[in-house]
Order: C-alpha cells, then structure tokens, then sequence
C-alpha cells in the first residue's frame, strides 16, 4: 500500500496516534544519542560514567515501536529501525507532523522490501 492509500483507509484518529509514537520515538532516539555522546565523553575523560539513562531513553523507541508494529504488519525491531531512519532526518519538534507518518511508512517499506501491510484485527 502507498501512503496515500494507507491514509485513506484508516481513521484519522489512527493516523494521528501513529504521527505521535513516530515523533515520540524520535524524540527518545536523539535523547539517547545525546545521552551516549555525554558518558563517552565521561569515559574518555576518566570519569565516572553510567549508561543507564541513555538506555532508558532508548527503551522510549522500543515502546514506539511496539505500539506501532502491532498497527503495520511488522515486527518491533523492523518499527524501531525506521524510527532510526527518520531519525537521521528530524528532531521530533519542528517540521511538518504529518510527514513524520509518511517519513515512517517509507521507511518501513524499505526496510520491509514489500509494501506495507495494515494488520487486520481477527
């Protein structure tokens, strides 16, 4: 399924809690990173260094992940990759929200290597 075709046949009200959890989950991976940059410099330093709450912050893309796995017919690991992905190109803050939900169904799709599929409730 396109984008477009992805938006068309689910409800706004799903499109925008997906928005959320891309853009949350952005926002959780450059937390980490920032978080990782500053105990490798504590390490570099001799200092004393804990990684713990980089950690933390990197648990906020899995949770990301996990809600929106079970939306597309994925898995966790696939939903946190192509968080990383836009996370390569946005904050979580400042553009366009909704491209945050098309910039991750892109991804997705390439990480996939076939189109995206939403999952059917049973």
């Amino acid at each position: 399924m396109t984008v477009t075709e992805i938006r068309s046949s689910l409800p706004t009200m799903v499109i925008w809690m997906a928005k959320e959890a891309v853009m949350e989950g952005v926002k959780s991976y450059h937390k980490a990173q920032k978080q990782y940059d500053i105990e490798d410099q504590k390490k570099e330093s001799g200092l004393p260094y804990n990684y713990a709450l980089g950690h933390a912050y990197k648990d906020g893309v899995h949770v990301a992940a996990e809600i929106l796995w079970k939306l597309f017919a994925s898995c966790t690991i696939d939903c946190m990759e192509a968080i990383e992905t836009v996370a390569e190109k946005k904050d979580g803050y400042c553009g366009d929200p909704d491209r945050y939900f098309d910039d991750f169904v892109l991804a997705l799709e390439k990480r996939l290597g076939d189109p995206i599929r939403i999952r059917k409730c049973e």
